[in-house]
């Protein structure tokens, strides 16, 4: 895909602009825009931005501002964004987009109405597309839909929004993408790429739609179907504040990790040689740590749970399992026969049409209803547990059959384990007070770095025992939904509403299951990508591996599984990550173009090459919004391989090997 027009009236600094872009022919696919400061490059940036996307790219913006009141601060911004010379009267300002997708052309324009005094008409937005080797136009639905009509089509056909900041790059979303908050970032974005937030919202809508069937049904409900109801809406306010306080524990421990990987630092600065000793005990000490915590709630759940069912005893397992057998067999059969039943007068209908004699419609129905009422032997008279589903009994039969393999044995290794765990940790921490310097300000870090340490250590506890609650309230929540399902199935009027109550939220709990099995299983592919981009970029090639664990710092590794990040944390270093991070999200998610906004202003001349370099050779069309020092003869002859044409904003022609144009 390139993009292959802009056009721009009354856009700031553009009183009327048509800028085309040179054609990518032979492998160069990139386009120098340059211009001084104040020239337009970032101006040019914003109106691609806000055509795309209206007001929901205005937070990929970094000059909008916008606040606690976007809607306001995307008002404000156009009634800025006028050129000088329009105001002072009834005008329109207009930001059009073309782009050649293979054979196929698409277009948008976007324009917005301004009144004499300067003031945006909210209602007055018009937005025209167009698709098709001759750039059809779209005919758009009524106005209140416009809004997601074309926010969709400009997903489907270009690139979603929530997408847009991994290819509408300027500096100061590089510089925040490469701060402090840089794991919480890369981890938002994978999520972003894999598509997490859309089936995480497509979820919390079915369970909100199913919540409101559930109202609908009659108030003939009986007493105990009202309880079962009021329980399942009590479960799930119990779910939403578990998954809160999951999120607020993870928001609490970034800072903290960050602050102990600093402190870490400092006190390897103090130390000199001994530094990697001392980081190794306390990394040594955090993993011990963690071990003994999993091995302690091993044995808790073993000691509150499976050992009380194991005492049951084998035979009573046994029973248990043959009757859930058994029912599960008969719902089946009643599933099968209620659906022959139901297809006996289409059975009668087809005979009448087929025969000129009289039916014997009640001997025939009595037999039909003999045949299919007549229970197998290996079924159940009645099935007990109701609450069940049928994975449910599948997953309780296999769990039975598992509690063969708890043993007094099984226990007593967990609490070997956990007495060796809790001396190791003992060790570490002699070491720890060995290694500790006697000069003041050391003593003083280790001592802050403990009990950061312990902070770190209590809120990773109360961060397990909350996940462990809330996948115990899922559990709940499922056996509830079907128990309540049950009840009110017996109301022929309720069950239309109960059918698409319960088909809510099995594609609700299918959106969840696509969401933990999506990220683990793309985490290993990400890694990689953005491993091979940063190896290609940085100065050095000591990273063997990038690490990605949910809820924990990114790590770049090295040889020795030593993380460089906590060794160097300069800016040039910590800019070409979030560039790595970038380019890998922009490779997995589309080939829509790059454009960049002033995004070498921080690297040295080596980090500057390996940059364009590694961006530039790709199949993607790439636009640089540069200022002329930005690039100097190294840097050109590092793109000209690839160099499509410079285009200059708001000077004479410059000479270069490629195209060249002035607007």
């Amino acid at each position: 895909m390139r993009l292959i027009a802009v056009g721009l009236h009354n856009w700031k600094a553009y009183r009327r602009a048509q800028i085309r872009f040179p054609v990518s022919a032979n492998g160069r696919n990139v386009v120098i825009v340059e211009g001084n400061n104040g020239a337009g490059k970032t101006s040019l940036l914003e109106a691609i931005t806000l055509c795309l996307f209206g007001r929901h790219g205005l937070t990929l913006v970094a000059r909008a501002g916008t606040g606690d009141r976007p809607d306001l601060s995307y008002t404000s911004f156009l009634e800025r964004a006028v050129n000088a010379s329009a105001r002072g009267e009834a005008t329109r300002m207009t930001v059009s987009l073309e782009f050649q997708d293979g054979e196929d052309l698409i277009g948008i324009e976007r324009t917005w109405h301004f009144s004499a005094s300067g003031r945006l008409r909210g209602d007055d937005e018009e937005v025209r597309l167009a698709e098709g080797p001759d750039l059809d136009l779209v005919t758009l639905p009524p106005r209140p839909e416009v809004d997601e009509f074309v926010r969709g089509f400009v997903a489907r056909r270009l690139l979603a929004d929530n997408l847009a900041r991994f290819f509408l790059l300027d500096g100061e979303h590089i510089e925040r993408l490469s701060g402090h908050s840089v794991d919480q970032q890369v981890w938002s974005a994978i999520e972003s790429v894999l598509g997490a937030p859309v089936l995480r919202s497509l979820s919390a809508d079915l369970r909100a739609y199913a919540r409101e069937r559930r109202r609908q049904l009659p108030q003939q409900l009986t007493e105990k179907t009202q309880k079962v109801e009021n329980e399942l809406r009590a479960l799930e306010h119990q779910d939403i504040q578990a998954s809160s306080r999951v999120e607020d524990l993870l928001a609490r421990l970034v800072p903290l990790r960050k602050k102990r990987d600093d402190i870490v630092k400092r006190i390897g600065t103090l130390h000199g040689d001994s530094y990697r000793t001392f980081k190794a005990l306390f990394e040594e000490r955090e993993r011990l740590t963690r071990m003994r915590d999993e091995k302690r709630d091993e044995l808790r759940r073993l000691l509150s749970g499976d050992v009380a069912l194991a005492l049951a005893g084998p035979a009573l397992r046994k029973r248990a399992i043959e009757r859930l057998a058994t029912e599960d067999r008969t719902a089946r059969w009643e599933t099968s026969s209620q659906a022959s039943k139901s297809r006996f007068d289409d059975f009668i209908s087809a005979l009448q049409a087929r025969l000129s004699d009289s039916i014997p419609v009640d001997q025939l129905r009595g037999a039909w209803y003999e045949v299919w009422s007549k229970r197998p032997a290996d079924c159940a008279e009645d099935i007990r547990h109701k609450h069940l589903g049928d994975a449910d009994r599948q997953a309780v039969s296999e769990h039975l059959q598992l509690l063969a393999s708890v043993r007094a044995d099984t226990i007593g290794k967990l609490s070997k384990d956990v007495t060796v765990l809790d001396e190791g940790i003992s060790r570490c921490e002699n070491d720890i007070g060995r290694q500790r310097g006697v000069d003041e300000e050391s003593q003083g870090l280790a001592d802050e770095l403990t009990t950061i340490q312990g902070q770190i250590a209590d809120l990773e506890s109360r961060h397990r025992g909350e996940l462990q609650a809330s996948d115990e309230l899922h559990r709940k929540l499922r056996a509830k939904r079907e128990e309540a399902d049950v009840l009110l199935a017996d109301g022929a009027s309720a069950a239309p509403l109960i059918a698409r109550a319960v088909r809510a939220e099995q594609f609700a709990e299918l959106a969840d299951r696509l969401v933990d099995a999506a990220l683990p299983a793309n985490l290993e592919e990400v890694s990689q990508i953005i491993t091979r981009s940063y190896r290609e970029m940085a100065h050095k090639t000591v990273v063997e591996n990038v690490k990605i664990v949910p809820g924990h710092p990114v790590q770049l590794l090295d040889a020795n599984h030593e993380d460089i990040r906590r060794i160097d944390a300069s800016a040039g270093e910590s800019q070409i990550f979030a560039l790595s991070v970038m380019s890998a999200l922009a490779q997995m998610a589309g080939d829509f173009p790059i454009i960049m906004d002033t995004p070498l202003a921080r690297l040295d001349p080596l980090h500057r090459r390996n940059v364009l370099n590694h961006f530039a050779r790709g199949t993607r069309q790439l636009v640089l919004l540069t200022h002329p020092a930005e690039l100097g003869q190294n840097e050109m002859d590092v793109l000209e391989p690839y160099l499509a044409g410079v285009l200059r904003i708001g000077g004479q022609n410059f000479p270069t090997a490629a195209a060249k144009a002035t607007i």
